[in-house]
């Protein structure tokens, strides 16, 4: 975040603005019930459900594949993880 009054607006800098303008961001707590139906409401219009978590993680969460298909069959849903699916590397954290 940028603190300097010169160079950003409500403390985000102008790049920031640029690349997020006209986006819309939702917090949402996947650990219980009403967090769940909150992202089964926004699959029901989206095309795409676009998730980096690692490997396991939707499916513990109610979010997998196979869950957001059953809620639209339009839905695409789509996964990439730091070090895949499979492998030695599969439950290596990609983030710091």
């Amino acid at each position: 975040m940028v603190t300097d009054p010169q160079f950003s607006r409500d403390g985000m800098g102008a790049h920031f603005m640029t690349q997020n303008r006209s986006k819309q961001g939702v917090s949402i707590n996947l650990h219980i019930k009403p967090g769940h139906q909150v992202v089964y409401d926004l699959v029901r219009q989206a095309d795409v459900m676009f998730d980096n978590f690692g490997t396991g993680v939707t499916r513990r969460l109610c979010i997998d594949p196979n869950t957001l298909t059953a809620i639209n069959q339009r839905n695409i849903p789509r996964s990439v993880t730091g070090f895949g699916e499979t492998g030695s590397n599969t439950k290596r954290p990609p983030f710091d």
